[in-house]
Formats: C-alpha cells, sequence, structure tokens
C-alpha cells in the first residue's frame, strides 16, 4: 500500500507543478514588463482634478482646440474607462493593415491633479481607432471612448452632439 502511495505521490507532484507552470503562462505571469500595462492610481475626485482635452483635426480650421473639464465624476469616469479598454493584439513586425476612413483625428488627454500630471492618453477615433495608454499599451477605441470625447469637447465649445461625426 505504502509503494503505491508513493508511487502516486510521484506523478502528482510533476503534474500540479505542470499545472502551475500552465496557468502561469496562459494568464500572462513571466512575460517582459513592456507588455504589461503599468498600475496607474489616480488620486481621489476632487474639486482639484482637471482634464485637458486638446483634438487635432489636420483637415479642418481650426487644427487645433483645447478645452478643460473640471467636473470630478466625469474626469473619474472617462479614466476608470480607459483602463478597462481591451488591449489591442500585437502585430508581428512588418505587418501592413489597411486603416480606411482614418481622418487623423487625434484627442490627447492629460489628467491632472492640482497642477501634477499623472495620466496622459492619446485616443485615434477614425480609422483603425486605437488609444495609447503609454509607449508599448495599445488598446481598442470603442464608441463610448468616441462619444464621451466627442461630447465634452463639443460642450465645451458650446456646439450640441446629436450623432457621432469625428
Amino acid at each position: 500500500m505504502m509503494k503505491k502511495q508513493i508511487y502516486l505521490l510521484g506523478l502528482a507532484l510533476p503534474m500540479l507543478g505542470l499545472s502551475i507552470w500552465l496557468f502561469a503562462a496562459l494568464s500572462g505571469w513571466g512575460t517582459s514588463s513592456s507588455t504589461i500595462s503599468p498600475v496607474r492610481s489616480m488620486p481621489l475626485p476632487s474639486s482639484q482634478m482637471t482634464l485637458s482635452i486638446t483634438r487635432y483635426m489636420p483637415f479642418s480650421t481650426p487644427h487645433l482646440v483645447t478645452v478643460t473639464i473640471h467636473d470630478a465624476a466625469t474626469i473619474s469616469a472617462l479614466y476608470r474607462h480607459l483602463l478597462a479598454l481591451p488591449l489591442l493584439p500585437t502585430l508581428p513586425p512588418g505587418a501592413v493593415i489597411s486603416c480606411p476612413m482614418d481622418t487623423g483625428l487625434r484627442y490627447d488627454m492629460n489628467f491632472y491633479h492640482g497642477t501634477q500630471l499623472f495620466f496622459h492618453a492619446r485616443a485615434y477615433p477614425t480609422g483603425c481607432a486605437s488609444v495609447t495608454l503609454g509607449q508599448s499599451d495599445l488598446r481598442d477605441c470603442d464608441m463610448d471612448v468616441r462619444m464621451t470625447l466627442l461630447n465634452l469637447v463639443n460642450a465645451a465649445l458650446g456646439s450640441p452632439t446629436a450623432a457621432y461625426t469625428p
């Protein structure tokens, strides 16, 4: 009986080790830090929070519009939504993709607590829509982000948003 238990234990330990290794590999443990988005801590929402959004539109006038948002709830919601966006897959070197309907529209977002910048994001809502949250952190730009940015900028400029138009 004792030999049988030792034999089974001898099989179980390697299988346990393999299971742990497989779980770690599939969940991303041990990958380089450039592929994992850094954890960003957001200050507690307060009246000292501001969001500066700069819209670059190369094919229209004015080319550049900057608005400042002071509503802490709006800023917090947009910040959390940006971090929750799914990562875009990494393309192999030399891969070429086509992004029709890319107008060159870009939104730069700077999140401040007081005068200190704590987060920067850049959204490209047309063509192959994406959001960059860091040098190697590329996310999908969903319709919620597009509409939120459009509505915030248009509201600050005093123009209503009836439908999504870049």
